[in-house]
């Protein structure tokens, strides 16, 4: 793979406990990093077309890997950056496993995601 196809940027969030001010604490997602990823859709498989039928599309997601990237899992969320201007706007994907070094030379990591999906 070349760095050349990494076209979108992503925002990976980590879910945090945040107090509300009235000594309740909320959970809500806290931006952890934006990196170049390439998407790739996944058309196949029993899974997929399971997530087809409830509206959701399924993604495998290739980054580039570092401390950040290893530490992501599946209770995070990531965020195309670029795919509208307002953050609410935004295309989320619930990270359904990752990462994986598919390659064994720790270079990218892969990660299954899914739109549609409460993260």
């Amino acid at each position: 793979m070349s760095g050349g196809a990494l076209r979108y940027l992503l925002a990976f969030d980590k879910r945090r406990g945040v107090d509300d001010g009235a000594g309740a604490v909320e959970s809500e997602f806290v931006e952890q990093f934006q990196i170049q990823a390439e998407l790739q859709p996944r058309f196949t498989g029993e899974a997929v077309e399971q997530a087809r039928l409830q509206g959701q599309s399924t993604f495998t997601v290739v980054v580039r890997s570092c401390r950040d990237t290893r530490a992501v899992g599946t209770d995070w969320r990531a965020r195309d950056v670029r795919s509208a201007a307002d953050p609410n706007a935004q295309t989320v994907f619930a990270i359904t496993s990752g990462p994986i070094d598919v390659e064994g030379k720790n270079r990218y990591l892969e990660f299954l995601m899914q739109t549609g999906k409460a993260p």
